[in-house]
């Protein structure tokens, strides 16, 4: 969550919250960072709406082993999942910390000390994985 941003000079200082961490950003390279006129990729016109009959013979599927050594495999299954919305990894190993490992593999992870959470909520709690059904720590826990 951005808390404030302050422009002085050449400079853009972004304060964000709830953690204390503060960047500061020269406007030329801000400039240089800002999609084109064709968006970024992650906008609605960029996705593929497909149905299951779309995907018969074609679904987004790869080894993890592939996934793990090879950059361009990785970025073509990365690219499956922003365009339709999800790719299936095989053969990913069963034991405690690969789901995370996962997750890592896709982006920022932010560790609190409830439990490591993606950009989509909970992957891991202190107690193990499991669903949560409150993310704030300052309310009372659902029955």
């Amino acid at each position: 969550m951005i808390d404030r941003v302050e422009k002085a000079g050449d400079t853009v200082t972004v304060s964000f919250g709830p953690d204390p961490h503060v960047s500061t950003f020269s406007l030329r390279w801000l400039s240089a960072q800002r999609p084109g006129p064709q968006g970024d990729g992650r906008t609605e016109q960029d996705k593929r709406l497909w149905k299951a009959n779309d995907l018969v013979g074609a679904l987004p599927v790869k080894r993890w082993s592939a996934y793990c050594d090879e950059g361009a495999e990785r970025a073509r299954v990365l690219a499956w999942v922003v365009s339709l919305g999800f790719a299936i990894l095989q053969e990913v190993p069963k034991q405690d910390g690969t789901v995370l490992e996962v997750v890592k593999s896709f982006g920022y992870v932010r560790e609190t000390w409830r439990a490591v959470r993606g950009a989509r909520g909970a992957v891991s709690e202190q107690s193990g994985f499991h669903r949560t059904r409150d993310c704030s720590p300052h309310r009372q826990p659902l029955p």
